[in-house]
């Protein structure tokens, strides 16, 4: 599963400076490779084939909204129909109203597996987007709102899709962090900007200036040699896939397929992912449990790309080093003003959507009725006053659901601490923060959120993914007393805070 980046990143209105030439526009041959591949792989017509997707639509969500994700939607299962035959079934859940909530949450019940409905359940996530096998076997895609005015939009949608390729052409057998999050993060980013260099150039920086910089901890990342960053595509290979972080499997692993694509094409890094499936072997079963990837995957990347993955991670050092100096020298530029400068890279054609279909999770009509979805039986079960079709529903967790906040925000619940301490002097869930909506990772790989508790603030452990686009609070900033609209639409204002100039949220 996985889901919506990340890290923050500043937002300025300043214009690329030009170049020499097209390599070094993008910062190097490689890149510009990549942007080519981008350009032969993104279709100028679609075809006919309708594409076997179902949308179970929450009943108070805004249909003007939900019928822009929808053609975005069918849009990129156009664009990989080649690597995602159009037969394949897939279910999208919207979900785009709080007053729906509690709709949506027996929808999923309804939908998607144990496993799936775990981590995406409503009290542990929010504005973000996850992907997985449905009840009925289709790949299922949930979107826990529909915004599309934020600059994570269409990206969600396509990191998302990217996934659901990756789960077909693999079977879902499992890989590396890199290779799963990587390809999602990179193709999700590449394919939002496939019309317009300067958005996929802007992109591409975003990448680096926030998630590398980010993903080098307490080191420099403008000081980093190849090693450091061959280090950690080594140590990826033995993490579970359950444990995958971020920003470093997201921004580290993008620049990895940055660097496939331009060197080897699309088509070669799919002719990599069908491979892996064939080349499972039953002594991989062992590592099922622990999400460890099947080391055959390593046979394959050298039988499809020619050299092995540690002569790949030399190139993959040397391309990311060489690509943050170049980012280096770029200005990052709002998506607002990307969107009013290049409208044309954001237009997506209007398609004939596809009928309706019985899937598991979508609405039924009668109690106990039987109906086949994508092959497999289902019946009509009613969860929480709601009816909807289901193979088996999962269990409701609604009592653990805490209310939400004012900025309908849902927070995981936290445990409380011990009599012993007091909380205030806690540093993790429940204690004391200064900064409301600033987000904390932890050493643990999870993450914080600053959140209004009992009058003051207190971080709260949250399943959000850290954010990398846009403002948040708790980011340095510069001039004191700036005032800009933040990524989650409030107000931000720049202002010291303990002798650090930082955004916080505007009163």
């Amino acid at each position: 599963m996985r889901k919506i980046l990340w890290f923050t990143i500043f937002v300025f209105t300043t214009a690329f400076l030009p170049h020499v030439n097209a390599a070094t526009n993008l910062g190097s041959p490689i890149a510009l490779k990549a942007w080519n591949e981008l350009q032969k792989n993104s279709p100028k017509t679609y075809s006919k084939n309708l594409p076997n997707v179902t949308f179970v639509v929450a009943p108070n969500s805004d249909l003007k909204k939900v019928n822009v994700v929808e053609n975005q939607v069918i849009f990129i299962l156009h664009y990989y129909e080649k690597y995602l035959p159009a037969s394949t079934p897939i279910t999208i859940y919207i979900w785009d109203s709080e007053k729906d909530r509690e709709w949506y949450d027996a929808s999923l019940r309804a939908g998607i597996n144990k496993g799936s409905y775990d981590a995406t359940n409503l009290n542990k996530r929010f504005d973000s987007g996850a992907s997985g096998p449905s009840q009925d076997g289709s790949q299922a895609m949930e979107l826990l709102e529909v915004d599309i005015e934020s600059d994570q939009y269409p990206y969600v949608l396509y990191h998302e899709i990217t996934h659901i390729t990756q789960f077909v052409q693999t079977n879902a057998k499992t890989m590396p962090c890199w290779i799963r999050e990587g390809m999602a993060t990179y193709n999700g980013f590449a394919i939002e900007s496939r019309i317009s260099q300067p958005v996929y150039i802007n992109s591409m920086v975003r990448i680096i200036q926030r998630g590398l910089k980010y993903s080098a901890g307490d080191v420099d990342y403008k000081k980093t040699n190849p090693t450091f960053w061959i280090d950690y595509f080594k140590e990826n290979e033995t993490r579970s896939i359950s444990k995958c972080s971020q920003p470093q499997d997201y921004a580290i692993g993008a620049m990895g397929f940055q660097y496939l694509t331009g060197t080897f094409g699309f088509d070669k890094v799919y002719k990599f992912l069908k491979g892996l499936d064939a080349a499972w072997k039953p002594e991989c079963n062992s590592g099922i449990s622990s999400g460890l990837p099947c080391s055959s995957w390593k046979d394959v990347f050298t039988k499809t790309f020619g050299i092995s993955p540690d002569t790949a991670y030399s190139g993959f050092g040397t391309f990311i080093v060489d690509q943050i100096a170049w980012a280096s020298k770029q200005t990052i530029q709002s998506d607002l003003l990307l969107r009013k400068k290049y409208p044309q890279n954001y237009a997506v054609p209007s398609f004939e959507l596809p009928k309706i279909q019985i899937r598991s999770g979508a609405p039924c009509a009668k109690e106990n009725e039987k109906g086949i979805a994508n092959k497999v039986e289902v019946k009509c079960f009613k969860i929480s006053e709601f009816l909807f079709w289901s193979v088996a529903p999962v269990s409701s967790t609604r009592e653990e659901m805490p209310s939400p906040n004012n900025n309908n925000q849902e927070l995981s619940p936290t445990p409380s601490p011990t009599p012993s301490q007091n909380p205030d002097d806690i540093f993790g869930p429940n204690g004391l923060c200064d900064i409301e909506g600033q987000y904390l990772p932890t050493e643990k790989g999870e993450v914080l959120l600053c959140t209004p508790n009992g009058g003051k603030l207190r971080w709260v452990q949250s399943a959000d993914p850290l954010p990398i686009n846009g403002i948040y609070p708790g980011m340095k900033c510069d001039p004191i007393g700036q005032i800009l609209i933040g990524a989650t639409g409030k107000n931000v204002e720049c202002v010291t805070v303990k002798n650090k100039n930082v955004w916080i949220y505007r009163n």
